[in-house]
């Protein structure tokens, strides 16, 4: 009940704060083990002692395990902690079950919007998340954290992905071209569209990298203008925005702005991980993962070396304002302001969650797969 509880409550958090209602509905448009938070609260509701108690019997018999102890530790002592999990597991890592665990991504490129309206969100809040989806990276699976957001730091996650017949070297300057679009985006965006037109309260722009895909986020939440209206406003200053670009490329702007984002998108790249969980996250992924790429802070800064506003000015057009790849529009506001999609039913493709939410897998694995490991400790 205590764990079960925990799990609740976590979810429930995601209720609290307006702007992640869309940000998690592009997680569950795109990810194929992510199920929308009111199931994952009704089955949490519904599990039973019984049923978590089978599949915890279940999930030691179906796991393997690598172990990587990192720290201020003796090797006996590494090698101790390593055996613990041991007399649990029955499989070797080769050996383990693995049930699928990767992004959908099956839309046709183009653009799509969808919309949500919860009856706890705050009367007045409306917030409007454009998700481009730059397709996946050039390294292994991970779990650790890359990207930048806006004005509040780092952020996202990294993960696994096919490279789907694109060589590594444009791989790697996909993700930094993405890198460097969220970066130069932030600043003016939150200045057009937060000091200039006050539509929203928060605007953050952001490069997020989840389970092997790249994404770039544009989100802004306020409580003056509905949600449509605030997308709207996002997609025409990204469309005025690309006039900013050009003016590099023709030599009538200051390059300033060019050589500050560059030098942010370098920093990021080189940074040490703060803490000593994430480098051991980090190193265990290289390690692991069979395709993972263990020079990839080498190989992103030789990318950025080689970019130009060019190159920048051709991804914007063909990612960034949709000419290749899918964008999707995710729309939240209160059941209290009504809905006025003029303009988007006949621009864009609608998409809801289909059958999705009629069925409790794959995502009930992995849910229950956590909860089995906080029993196991």
């Amino acid at each position: 009940k205590a764990v079960v509880s925990t799990q609740s409550t976590g979810a429930r958090s995601h209720y609290a704060e307006a702007y992640k209602h869309p940000l998690y509905k592009s997680r569950v448009l795109l990810e194929q083990n992510v199920a929308p938070l009111d199931q994952i609260l009704s089955e949490l509701d519904r599990i039973t002692h019984e049923e978590f108690s089978a599949f915890h019997v279940q999930f030691w018999r179906g796991v393997g395990c690598r172990a990587l102890v990192y720290g201020n530790v003796l090797k006996d002592m590494a090698e101790h902690y390593s055996t613990l999990l041991q007399p649990l597991v029955a499989r070797t890592p080769a050996e383990a079950v693995t049930p699928p665990f990767h992004p959908t991504l099956k839309y046709p490129a183009g653009t799509y919007y969808t919309i949500t309206q919860y009856p706890n969100l705050a009367e007045t809040a409306s917030v409007a998340d454009l998700t481009i989806i730059l397709g996946p990276t050039p390294w292994g699976s991970n779990s650790g954290h890359s990207g930048r957001a806006g004005h509040s730091g780092r952020t996202g996650h990294s993960g696994r992905a096919g490279h789907s017949g694109r060589t590594g070297e444009e791989l790697f300057a996909r993700t930094v071209l993405g890198r460097l679009a969220a970066t130069m985006l932030s600043e003016p965006a939150f200045i057009e569209l937060r000091t200039k037109q006050q539509l929203g309260y928060s605007v953050f722009t952001r490069h997020v990298t989840h389970f092997g895909i790249d994404y770039i986020h544009l989100c802004v939440q306020g409580s003056e203008h509905s949600a449509t209206r605030i997308a709207s406003s996002v997609l025409e200053f990204l469309r005025s925005y690309r006039k900013t670009l050009a003016s590099l490329i023709t030599g009538t702007a200051d390059s300033t702005h060019w050589d500050s984002a560059v030098t942010s998108v370098r920093r990021d790249i080189l940074v040490t991980p703060s803490s000593q969980h994430t480098l051991a996250a980090q190193l265990a992924a290289e390690l692991f993962s069979p395709d993972s790429e263990p020079d990839r802070a080498d190989m992103l800064i030789a990318a950025l070396e080689r970019l130009t506003p060019h190159k920048l000015l051709t991804f914007y057009d063909e990612y960034i304002l949709g000419a290749r790849g899918q964008r999707i529009i995710s729309l939240a506001q209160s059941q209290t302001r009504a809905w006025n999609l003029e303009g988007f039913k006949e621009r864009f493709q609608s998409l809801d969650l289909g059958n999705k939410t009629q069925s409790r897998k794959p995502w009930l694995y992995w849910h229950f797969t956590y909860l089995g490991l906080e029993m196991g400790k």
